[in-house]
């Protein structure tokens, strides 16, 4: 009796271990789809046909095997944009503290005309000594912001052409997935017609009991919608600019103050917009004497005074700027071209591809037209008795 209890304590204790043991292997799945209907040899045989057809096919969905392909692309495509923003904003930053200098040194020259014709007039030897010395200062502070104006210059050309590189990239990249798309839809519209794609579908469809369809899948349709809303962003962000070449020069088609267009050379190595003084006058704009005079440069080598104005307005393609410096050239230099210059082109992202010049808004909070500038040809100012510090332009 007692060697029968412990074989029963004995059973007892086994039964438990093996229910634990039970308890914790892990349960079993059925395969995905498999409450759908088993796939059996004639449903593997058919997912192969799909597969060499560049069809890929599971429980759940169909779509062709270089969708994948599809996604990668989109997700360098994202990359290139996150460093074509870095690059862009750069370039604003940069430019901004340009213009910020720039209207500092419009303002000083404005100052030093002034204490010039102030010094003139005074009778007083100590108000003149006073006079000199204010100027002696502006010039000091002049002559410092046009140096930081250089180096900032050469500075923004390397950020800007590295947002030009990032731009470049950019546009490359979506223009590999519009290829992709495009060879993927074409993919699509000729399964339609293919017989053997379509009778591997039927033996696929009842062995796994799907009703599946050769047509676009929902990420395919849904990477077709993003990428025209990027394209769409590109387009409207950019153009391309044509550009008539005559010798080593390349003319762009400009319109200042909403006038008659003008023909003028795209220059990146001109500081500023320069005009002749007659095209200054078809353009509405007359300097008079008030005007800032500065030594420019013109394409012979000699160095002639000219007037710094403010443009109201120049227009190349749909891009416009606003309240632009410029040059106007005196009478006599006849024969100078007119240029459009860095006071122009900097206001936007811009490359240079044989005959196209390409403009590329940058968008930003800040804006160039807002900042108010004096019109040196609607606010004169008195005439002063000598000129500004030289500046060659």
């Amino acid at each position: 009796m007692a060697r029968l209890a412990g074989l029963l304590r004995g059973g007892v204790f086994f039964a438990a271990i093996l229910g634990v043991a039970l308890c914790v292997l892990p349960a079993w799945s059925a395969p995905p789809g498999a409450e759908k209907g088993k796939v059996d040899g004639p449903g593997a045989a058919a997912r192969e046909k799909l597969e060499e057809k560049g069809i890929h096919v599971s429980h759940s969905s169909l779509s062709l095997v270089d969708e994948k392909k599809l996604a990668r692309a989109f997700n360098e495509a994202n990359t290139l944009k996150k460093k074509l923003t870095a690059a862009t904003k750069d370039v604003q930053q940069t430019q901004r503290g340009i213009e910020q200098m720039q209207a500092e040194l419009h303002t000083r020259r404005q100052t030093d005309a002034n204490l010039r014709d102030q010094m003139a007039n005074a009778n007083n030897l100590i108000i003149h000594n006073q006079l000199a010395g204010e100027i002696n200062a502006n010039a000091r502070r002049i002559n410092l912001l046009l140096e930081e104006q250089d180096q900032s210059k050469t500075g923004i050309d390397d950020v800007r052409q590295k947002a030009n590189s990032a731009r470049e990239a950019y546009t490359k990249q979506l223009g590999e997935l519009r290829a992709l798309v495009d060879r993927l839809s074409e993919q699509y519209t000729a399964l339609k017609t293919d017989a053997d794609a379509q009778s591997a579908l039927a033996e696929w469809n009842a062995a796994a009991n799907t009703k599946f369809e050769l047509k676009p899948s929902a990420f395919y349709l849904n990477s077709v919608k993003k990428l025209e809303q990027l394209e769409r962003a590109v387009a409207v962000g950019s153009e391309k600019i044509p550009l008539r070449r005559q010798g080593n020069s390349y003319f762009a088609t400009v319109v200042i103050n909403g006038k008659q267009p003008q023909e003028m050379i795209v220059d990146t190595g001109a500081n500023t917009v320069v005009l002749p003084y007659k095209v200054a006058l078809e353009c509405g704009v007359k300097p008079d004497d008030s005007a800032v005079t500065v030594i420019a440069t013109v394409a012979d080598g000699s160095k002639v005074k000219s007037k710094e104005v403010l443009l109201d307005s120049v227009r190349v393609g749909k891009f416009t700027a606003e309240h632009v410096e410029c040059m106007v050239l005196p009478p006599e230099a006849r024969n100078a071209p007119i240029l459009l210059g860095m006071t122009f082109l900097s206001r936007f992202d811009f490359s240079i591809h044989g005959t196209e010049l390409v403009l590329g808004k940058i968008e930003d909070d800040h804006s160039s037209s807002k900042t108010k500038k004096p019109h040196a040809t609607k606010t004169p100012r008195k005439k002063p008795k000598s000129d500004s510090p030289d500046s060659d332009g």
